[in-house]
């Protein structure tokens, strides 16, 4: 991270695609404030395409050999001319993948297309950084229709995956990768909030990508368990502009849950306010992929389910952790609640200066070449 003086007297534009600073939750929002600041370091001005972009362009492509389809590609332009005007009027378009490559789904259909014709009609330099990628929604590699994966990111100048599972599967598959990682502790460190944990006996809870279910029950279970106890549980949401449907649709079962009456709920209105959860709680219980690195960098021990690919599980793996001291089956609320009252009873945290310095160090690669 830079601190020299920012100049624009040479005009490098570039465009940031998939940018989640206003979606999703805080975390989402720190990760991509981390990638448009590291580039306005590297002095190039900055035009951002949000992730709503991503998910709502039409035409999607139905058939593999769309891509290739020139007359579809006509229709693309007509129906999305300021964007393609937008793409083509960049020196580089860096692709902020974070957890959108996976499956087959209209918002990765669309990623996968827009960064190809950057390459194949556009000729522009394309960055991917800041992702995981799992084809097949697990650790398999492509196969079928996912195949276009490794055909389509083959042809990017840089492949910087965030993840060592996801650096396989791409690897194994024919295409070059850099290994990186999560831009969110990069920023959280920018601001001096890494290992910052300061633990107050509370306990936070979030939600996640799939909390139905017995996953809905077990949530309830060990939230009750701690109220019973008069210890104060916080459910945390909250975003820019437009927060996780699924955290708001939880958040509200919660509140009318007759057993969880006294559930402290905060929608954070900032990243400040956001950060200093992670920071006073003694714990958390989430199924969410920027939570579980928020907790990692601020030194907050926590328990998680896992999320709708392996990216939580990969990310540890990445860092050397080991997956049982932080995974939790989803039927087991004797390992959580345990791990929890634990954390209470002897102010644990989980600090780490050798782990921050290997997630930023990581990190950093994102940006390299640009």
């Amino acid at each position: 991270m830079k601190n020299e003086k920012l100049s624009f007297l040479e005009p490098n534009k570039a465009v940031l695609v998939n940018f989640t600073g206003s979606s999703y939750h805080w975390g989402c929002y720190g990760t991509s404030m981390e990638i448009y600041h590291s580039l306005l370091e590297k002095n190039y001005f900055v035009q951002t395409l949000d992730v709503s972009v991503t998910h709502s362009v039409t035409p999607t492509i139905e058939n593999l050999s769309d891509f290739d389809d020139r007359e579809f590609f006509n229709r693309f332009v007509k129906l999305n001319t300021s964007l393609v005007i937008s793409l083509n009027e960049s020196d580089v378009v860096v692709v902020n993948g974070e957890g959108s490559l996976h499956r087959l789904g209209k918002g990765s259909l669309n990623l996968l297309y827009i960064m190809y014709i950057c390459k194949k009609y556009l000729n522009k330099k394309v960055h991917l950084i800041n992702f995981s990628c799992f084809p097949n929604g697990d650790a398999t590699l492509p196969k079928d229709r996912t195949i276009i994966y490794p055909r389509v990111l083959k042809f990017l100048d840089k492949i910087a995956t965030r993840d060592i599972v996801s650096n396989g599967i791409l690897s194994q598959s024919g295409v070059k990768t850099t290994q990186s990682f999560d831009c969110l502790p990069r920023f959280l460190a920018r601001y001096g909030e890494e290992n910052s944990h300061v633990p107050n006996g509370n306990i936070l809870v979030t939600g996640g990508a799939k909390f139905d279910g017995n996953r809905y029950e077990v949530m309830v279970d060990f939230i009750s368990h701690f109220l019973k106890k008069n210890v104060q549980v916080t459910f945390l949401s909250g975003a820019q502009f437009s927060p996780a449907a699924e955290d708001i649709s939880l958040q509200k079962k919660l509140q009318e849950n007759p057993r969880l009456s006294n559930l402290n709920v905060v929608q954070a209105q900032s990243m400040r306010q956001w950060i200093d959860e992670f920071k006073s709680a003694s714990f958390l219980f989430s199924a969410r992929f920027h939570h579980s690195i928020s907790a990692l960098s601020i030194g907050t021990p926590f328990r998680y389910f896992d999320s709708n690919t392996p990216k939580i599980n990969a990310i540890l793996e990445t860092i050397d952790e080991d997956v049982n001291d932080f995974y939790v089956k989803d039927n087991d609320i004797d390992t959580l609640i345990n791990s929890a009252e634990k954390c209470l009873d002897h102010s644990a945290s989980i600090k780490s200066k050798k782990r921050l310095k290997t997630m930023i160090s990581l990190a950093n690669e994102n940006f390299i070449g640009l």
